[in-house]
């Protein structure tokens, strides 16, 4: 049997999957608000259950038509069910609005790996596989930057994780289902260029997305004996400070918005804040008192706002701040505190210049790799026989 050569346009159903999951990022956030207020918990869980049970049910019906290997293929999906779980129980956050939300999104990058599957099997079925997990990645990296950037969301590398693997799953699952005579397609040359090249974009965007999100600066504060991590240099830090301290006095202040774009100095001290609530709660005085240091040095614009949830102010009183120093009493250690906040998110200890370099090997690798079959001369290589 001739198959069919591969045309772009059967990529329209995956692509326009994917621009759909990229615009609605923003919003989600605030749709998953809007269901919870008119939902009950169980029957939003059921809604995500019940959307997976759907697309595990197309599934079993596609396996069902298939004449060959039948029990290989059930086995297969099998495997992508326990795949899901892991993921579900694997990336759960133990926050179940957020956890409704990752669901969701295990199913969302499932479906769309199987479209993209769908339509490169043209070139073959492990090309195919390669290919739909990758450009689901590519689309999860996209979507997760977008998160990163808006106000309602928050996009890590976590995500990007979890998206990659629910692809994966997606793309085995579309392998279980795949008419049988497409599977014993060869890895072409141009399987492998548009997989090389496929790959090379990903790893350019992946590059550009934990430079956003993810590399940051250590802030050694000698003077007051504290470290800290930041997405800002100290020089930066004291400059956004002034900034935002002028435009917060005209009334621009942080809103919470799917339109608005993220004000990360602001995130930076809200969830110091949140810190040093919960360490008071805990009686850890030392800590909350000095993350108190840290918010009065370096982000005292954020003192003097409301929470945009809560309403409530974020600076403590004069009464309460004396108190905490009198609590937190002298030091019990020489050496400097280093602050937990956002040590999960921030990474420190790359300069651009070493991250961008090893980006630009991996892409150009990748890149290589996919175009070798073009490379290769028509003719003997000079001296040959």
């Amino acid at each position: 049997m001739t198959e069919r050569p591969f045309h772009w346009r059967r990529l329209a159903p995956a692509i326009a999957l994917a621009a759909l999951v990229i615009a609605a990022a923003p919003f989600l956030g605030t749709a998953r608000d809007l269901a919870l207020g008119l939902l009950p918990r169980r029957a939003f869980d059921l809604a995500i259950a019940g959307l997976a049970l759907l697309v595990a049910s197309a599934l079993l019906v596609g396996v069902s038509r298939l004449e060959q290997r039948r029990r290989l293929r059930v086995a297969g999906l099998v495997v992508c069910a326990l795949l899901v779980w892991l993921q579900i129980a694997g990336f759960a956050t133990g926050i179940p609005e957020v956890d409704a939300v990752e669901r969701a999104h295990i199913v969302e990058y499932g479906l769309l790996a199987a479209l993209f599957f769908r339509a490169f099997l043209p070139h073959g079925a492990l090309p195919a596989l390669a290919l739909a997990t990758v450009a689901g990645s590519f689309v999860g990296i996209l979507d997760e930057w977008l998160q990163w950037l808006v106000a309602t969301r928050v996009g890590e590398m976590g995500d990007v994780w979890m998206n990659a693997a629910a692809a994966g799953t997606g793309a085995l699952a579309g392998l279980c289902v795949a008419p049988a005579a497409k599977l014993g397609l060869p890895f072409t040359p141009g399987a492998r260029s548009a997989t090389g090249w496929l790959v090379a974009a990903t790893v350019l965007a992946f590059g550009a997305f934990f430079e956003c999100a993810h590399r940051g600066y250590e802030i050694h504060d000698r003077q007051a004996g504290i470290v800290f991590r930041s997405w800002h240099s100290a020089e930066e830090l004291r400059e956004i400070s002034a900034q935002r301290a002028r435009r917060w006095r005209e009334g621009h202040l942080p809103v919470l918005e799917p339109t608005r774009r993220e004000d990360h100095y602001f995130i930076e001290g809200t969830s110091r804040v949140m810190h040093r609530n919960v360490s008071l709660e805990q009686s850890l005085y030392a800590a909350a008192w000095l993350e108190q240091r840290i918010l009065e040095r370096w982000y005292r614009p954020v003192l003097e706002q409301r929470g945009l949830r809560s309403g409530q102010p974020l600076n403590l009183g004069r009464a309460q701040r004396a108190q905490l120093a009198g609590l937190a009493g002298p030091p019990a250690s020489s050496r400097p505190y280093r602050s937990p906040v956002l040590a999960d998110r921030i990474v420190v200890g790359v300069s651009a210049t070493t991250w961008w370099a090893g980006v630009a090997c991996a892409a150009a690798a990748a890149a290589g790799l996919g175009a070798w079959p073009s490379w290769r001369p028509s003719g003997p290589f000079p001296g040959g026989s």
